[in-house]
């Protein structure tokens, strides 16, 4: 560089150290700030922690916790979550479950962030790397910790979703109310940082419905109470309905995986509801159980040696029997039931046998149960005839039972039914068997098929009255009932048929027929007519479309014209209409009973519900549910009147509906100790029929905590139609004290209407 002569340059020359010294100044000068120094630092750890916090994303997000609808995020669940080893598969992870419990009609989820053996899946802020399960903590680094419940709450804050936590003990155990202090110091730190609440199991509210409650991480309880019942939606409804709440834990993710019906369910009968439900009182004619001591049964003379004994007494004192078999020494009644009613088996002597019942602090009473010695017989006398005759080879006959007739495979065995002929159907005769029915001579007749009629249910007609010859073969279709219908001119032949796989041979005996078979159509794939011999009848073959495939069929006779129709019923399918998966479906409900058949007399007497009050409580709480759902429902009858067991058919095949109960209520033989007794079942004739019995039996008692008898095979009369599922409920047991208290109570009956609704869903669904 090039010197500038002008500038001036000042150099110190150094000095010796002495000099230095005594040279320095005697002031002495201030000494510099070390603030400037410590802000700094302060401002580099911040810089960092801020790094460190966006490295790893764990800011601590704020949870909302407004929920009316949690999911539980269960054991098996938190499995999965840690199978996933990479962030963003966690993320994700979670994410989609949260999408998931969304379309299970959830608004938050309730989990213990826990794994199975007890380690934590957050980050509490002391001592994390002790706690946090070694799963999650194998890739971590010194930027990179993850944290699933702050990932979660997060992910649920953005779909306006909430998280709580289940509360657990150190070895992760989830704890029930009363156990609160025993939380885990970390699980109550960290719900406090997220700003999450607690939800902790309380005492059941019934057998089957248990009660949840909110509390902040300072264990301040009750501020907000949740129900519970995995199994019966219905039930759950109800009682939230019946008593004004309306926070519900649908139940947790694994179960809802394999069967989310019952959540399904509870989620649309709450979001169609419009209310507090309406009474049922009146159908059970406003009456009550009293409180009185009385005795109900028996009303007169006992023949067997033992005798179930049941009444009424007041609730809230004991109940004690003595006398008698009893004896001298006071028995105690244990009741099972809280309304008081009660039954108790005793032992009977021939002739008088007196019980005293007291309720200390209440009323005593008296009840003579007499035995009446055994009477001797004079022996069987002559049997008369039915006068019934034989039919000639040949003859026709027509059928005249009321709503429809049996062809049995053995004529003296009425469980032997090959088929169901309706009335005014014609067949030919070709042996008469004399036997004994119902006391007296009569004839069977046997048809080409080789089934017997019994003469009771048939006319014989001239014995040269011929054979019919069908022409026409019609096809109309009925929108309404969603029935393709065949019809045919020029008699009105029995009907017999075989349904397999998607294909219905009609064989019509002792006819004949001139015409094309059924066009083929959208429904109808393919169809043949096939003339036997000798005038034999002929063959009807339908083959129905995979896609819309044949659910039912029935014929109806008009004698006068002498026309008969085949209808042929479509699948029900399962609607789009929003909240109303049911709309277009058909349902006809028959409460058993009504007017002067009271049915059942209940455990608590006349003067209480008995059995066709009960029959149309819990009829009417089904039609509603099932209107909430969308369904079109009929009622063979809506109040107290009655009809018979034909008339009652006859609606069944001239309504033609989809589905088609009849709503009853059991009894048993009183002779047992009915306190052991109990349960629901449900009745089915035709195959068709079994898989609503499966949902109604299995479903009603899920509802009511009462034992699941199954369905059984049995030929009650409405069941015989065809046309659709037909089945006949037993809902409870009237006879067994405790189960009757059940039975007429409205929320039980509420739950069973919706499990009613809830059956015919699940098969509409299934196509069945």
């Amino acid at each position: 560089m090039k010197q500038d002569p002008n500038r001036r340059v000042y150099r110190r020359e150094p000095q010796p150290a002495a000099r230095q010294a005594a040279c320095t100044p005697t002031r002495r000068r201030k000494k510099a700030s070390a603030l400037p120094l410590v802000l700094a630092l302060a401002l580099m750890v911040a810089l960092v922690g801020t790094l460190f916090m966006l490295l790893a994303g764990s800011g601590h997000a704020k949870a909302k916790s407004n929920a009316t609808r949690l999911l539980v995020l269960d054991d098996a669940w938190s499995a999965s979550l840690l199978e996933r080893s990479a962030d963003a598969d966690r993320t994700q992870f979670l994410q989609d479950t949260l999408t998931e419990a969304q379309s299970y009609g959830a608004d938050g989820v309730l989990w213990t962030a826990r794994t199975a053996d007890g380690s934590f899946l957050f980050r509490p802020e002391k001592n994390a790397k002790d706690q946090v399960s070694q799963s999650l903590t194998q890739t971590d680094r010194l930027f990179h910790h993850y944290d699933p419940l702050n990932e979660l709450i997060k992910a649920a804050s953005r779909k306006g979703m909430s998280v709580l936590l289940l509360p657990t003990d150190a070895a992760g155990q989830v704890l029930e109310k009363a156990d609160l202090s025993q939380c885990a110091p970390a699980l109550l730190h960290t719900a406090r940082q997220h700003g999450l609440l607690l939800c902790a199991q309380g005492e059941a509210w019934s057998e089957s419905v248990q009660r949840y409650s909110s509390c902040s991480y300072k264990l301040d309880n009750d501020k907000a109470v949740y129900l519970r019942c995995d199994s019966s939606g219905p039930a759950l409804a109800a009682l939230m309905e019946q008593q004004g709440f309306d926070r519900v834990i649908l139940g947790s993710i694994t179960d809802l995986r394999q069967d989310s019906s019952n959540a399904e369910m509870l989620n649309l009968l709450l979001q169609t509801d419009d209310g507090k439900l309406p009474s049922l009182s009146s159908a059970m004619r406003d009456l009550s159980i009293s409180q009185q001591l009385a005795v109900s049964y028996p009303t007169g003379n006992v023949t067997t040696d033992t005798c179930f004994l049941m009444g009424t007494s007041d609730s809230a004192l004991p109940l004690r029997i003595q006398g008698g078999t009893v004896g001298e020494d006071a028995a105690e009644i244990q009741r099972r039931g809280t309304k008081g009613v009660w039954g108790f088996l005793v032992s009977l002597n021939e002739g008088d046998n007196t019980f005293t019942l007291s309720q200390p602090g209440g009323e005593t009473i008296s009840c003579t149960v007499t035995k009446p010695a055994p009477s001797s017989s004079g022996g069987a006398g002559r049997i008369s005839s039915d006068g019934s005759v034989p039919a000639v080879w040949g003859q026709m006959v027509r059928i005249t039972a009321d709503g429809c007739a049996s062809a049995l495979s053995e004529y003296g065995n009425p469980d032997t039914i090959a088929s169901t002929l309706y009335t005014g159907a014609t067949a030919a005769v070709y042996n008469s068997e004399r036997f004994v029915h119902s006391g007296k001579y009569t004839y069977a007749y046997q048809l080409s098929n080789g089934s017997y009629v019994l003469a009771k249910d048939v006319e014989l007609l001239d014995v040269n009255t011929p054979v019919p010859t069908l022409t026409g073969g019609e096809v109309s279709y009925d929108a309404l009932t969603r029935c393709t219908a065949i019809t045919y001119q020029g008699g009105t032949p029995a009907i017999t048929h075989e349904w397999e796989d998607n294909t219905l041979t009609l064989t019509f005996l002792n006819s004949s027929y001139q015409g094309e078979a059924p066009v083929s159509s959208g429904f109808i794939t393919d169809s043949s007519v096939e003339n036997l011999d000798d005038g034999m009848g002929f063959v009807l073959r339908i083959r129905f479309s995979d896609s819309d495939p044949l659910f039912g069929w029935t014929v109806d006779y008009d004698s006068e014209s002498g026309t008969t129709t085949v209808y042929l019923k479509h699948r029900p399918t399962v609607s789009t209409e929003a909240n109303k998966p049911l709309s277009g479906v058909r349902v006809l409900l028959d409460p058993g009973h009504g007017q002067d058949d009271n049915g059942a007399m209940g455990s608590a007497g006349f003067t209480a519900p008995v059995e066709k009050d009960a029959n149309l409580a819990e009829a009417l709480a089904a039609k509603h549910r099932l209107e909430q759902l969308g369904a079109t429902v009929m009622m063979t009858r809506s109040d107290d009147t009655f009809y018979t067991l034909a008339q009652r058919l006859q609606m069944v095949n001239e309504l033609r509906p989809d589905y088609f109960i009849a709503v009853h209520h059991n009894s048993a033989a009183l002779t047992s100790d009915l306190n052991e007794n109990g349960g629901t079942e449900c009745y089915w004739f035709y195959t068709e029929g079994k898989a609503l019995a499966e949902a109604l039996s299995t479903g009603v008692s899920a509802a009511t905590g009462r034992q699941n008898r199954g369905i059984l095979y049995n030929y009650f009369f409405v069941t015989r139609s065809n046309i659709c599922p037909s089945v006949l409920l037993e809902s409870g047991f009237m006879t067994v004290p405790a189960e009757y208290e059940n039975c007429v109570d409205q929320d039980m009956l509420w739950a069973e209407g919706g499990a009613i609704a809830k059956a015919v869903l699940q098969c509409v669904k299934a196509g069945k």
